[in-house]
C-alpha cells in the first residue's frame, strides 16, 4: 500500500506454472487411458482373428465286427454309420444293440465294434474247443469254422497264401485285408500254421 492506496496483483508465474502443469497432467492421464483402452481392443481383436477354423476332416480306428478293420478320414460331424460304412459295413454277427449309429464321432476316436456271442455266425460247424486250423492248408470251408471269419475273409486267406507263399507265423494273418489286431486276438486259439 502506497499513499494509503492498495495494490491488486494477479496470479504470480508460479501459480501460473502450477496450474498449466496440473492440467497437462490430467490430460496427459487422460490421453494414455485412452490410448490403452484403444489397443486393449485391439489386440483382443486381433486374439480373436488368430483363432483357427476347426480342420474340416477327423481320423477315427474302427476295429473289431466290421469287414475291414482301419484308420478312417471322415468329415467333420460324420456319425457311427459313416465310419461302419467306410469300414465294409458290419458283420453278421456284430452286437448292433449297443450301438448307437447315430453318435457323433471326434477326432482320434478308436470304434470297437463287440462281436454278438450269442448270435449265429452263418457258419455250418463251429471249431471245437482245443482244435486248432492250419492256416497253410485248410480250404476256405474249413476256415469258415473258425468264429468270426465269413466266405470273403476265408477266401482273402486263401487267397493270399497262393499268391505269396505259406504264413510263416500266426501273426502274419494280419496282412489278409479285414484282419486287424481285435480280430487276430479273436481267431488267435483256433489258428497254426504248423511246426510253431
Amino acid at each position: 500500500m502506497e499513499n494509503g492506496t492498495e495494490i491488486k496483483r494477479g496470479p504470480t508465474r508460479v501459480f501460473k506454472f502450477s496450474l498449466v502443469l496440473i492440467l497437462l497432467i490430467v490430460f496427459g492421464r487422460a490421453s494414455v487411458s485412452l490410448y490403452m483402452s484403444q489397443w486393449e481392443k485391439r489386440r483382443v481383436k486381433a486374439q480373436v482373428s488368430v483363432k483357427r477354423e476347426p480342420s474340416p476332416v477327423i481320423t477315427v480306428h474302427v476295429s473289431g465286427a466290421v469287414k475291414i478293420e482301419g484308420v478312417y478320414t471322415l468329415k467333420t460331424g460324420a456319425k457311427l454309420a459313416d465310419a461302419v460304412a467306410k469300414a465294409g459295413g458290419l458283420e453278421d454277427y456284430a452286437e448292433v444293440e449297443s450301438l448307437n449309429m447315430a453318435a457323433p464321432l471326434e477326432d482320434g476316436d478308436r470304434i470297437l465294434v463287440p462281436p454278438e456271442k450269442k448270435k449265429s455266425r452263418g457258419k455250418k460247424e463251429s471249431l471245437p474247443d482245443g482244435f486248432v486250423l492250419n492256416i497253410n492248408t485248410a480250404d476256405e470251408e474249413s476256415l469258415q469254422a473258425i468264429p468270426g471269419i465269413g466266405p470273403a475273409l476265408a477266401g482273402r486267406i486263401v487267397s493270399l497264401r497262393k499268391s505269396r507263399g505259406p504264413y510263416r507265423s500266426v501273426e502274419e494273418i494280419k496282412l489278409v485285408q479285414g484282419i486287424g489286431d481285435y480280430r487276430l486276438e479273436q481267431i488267435r486259439k483256433y489258428i497254426t500254421v504248423g511246426g510253431e
